[in-house]
């Protein structure tokens, strides 16, 4: 199951297949159904459908996003599961909180995901716990905040994002939080 779910992220992340916004969305509600199957499924698992959701809204155009409440609901009822910054649970859930990132980047409404949760998800970083996965979602944040007309440019958000982007820029610790490609983006911004 696990390298199913992998194989459509990575799908839709690397290759064109992002530009086809049916298909992305079929993808979307496919993984949706899984999780609302009655199979009990390990962290993992679901911290794969949720990273699947934030891959496939970072992909959509704003308001495109069909499975969108559902999945803003999913990533929340993770981060805010029993022991979700464990030492067991943190990649996952450091995951499942650069998902919820990418839709709110994409498709902010201040209803289903809101200024709010963006300022959580900001708190709550430099994420140390996967380096692939930090080195995402850190990337995704240089890569917004580099957009001047990106919702972390909100009054309400702006200052969140800031701070953050100078903790991860100032993380001393051993985890890798950014490529050198990154940091150089990062020198970059007007903070």
């Amino acid at each position: 199951m696990l390298n199913v779910l992998c194989f459509f992220c990575d799908y839709v992340e690397n290759t064109d297949a992002n530009k086809d916004t049916v298909a992305v969305n079929q993808i979307a509600a496919k993984f949706y159904e899984i999780a609302q199957s009655d199979d009990e499924f390990p962290d993992y698992i679901i911290q794969t459908i949720c990273y699947g959701f934030g891959v496939f809204a970072y992909n959509l155009p704003n308001g495109e996003f069909k499975v969108m409440e559902q999945a803003v609901e999913m990533c929340k009822e993770f981060i805010d599961g029993d022991d979700a910054f464990s030492e067991e649970r943190l990649v996952s859930t450091e995951s499942t909180i650069g998902a919820l990132a990418k839709i709110a980047y994409m498709h902010l409404d201040n209803k289903i995901v809101t200024n709010g949760d963006l300022c959580m998800i900001f708190s709550k970083m430099p994420f140390t716990g996967w380096d692939d996965e930090n080195k995402n979602a850190h990337r995704c944040l240089i890569q917004q905040f580099a957009e001047p007309t990106s919702h972390v440019h909100n009054s309400s958000v702006k200052s969140a994002a800031i701070a953050a982007l100078e903790r991860i820029s100032d993380y001393k610790g051993n985890a890798k939080v950014l490529t050198a490609v990154d940091r150089a983006a990062m020198m970059k911004l007007s903070l």
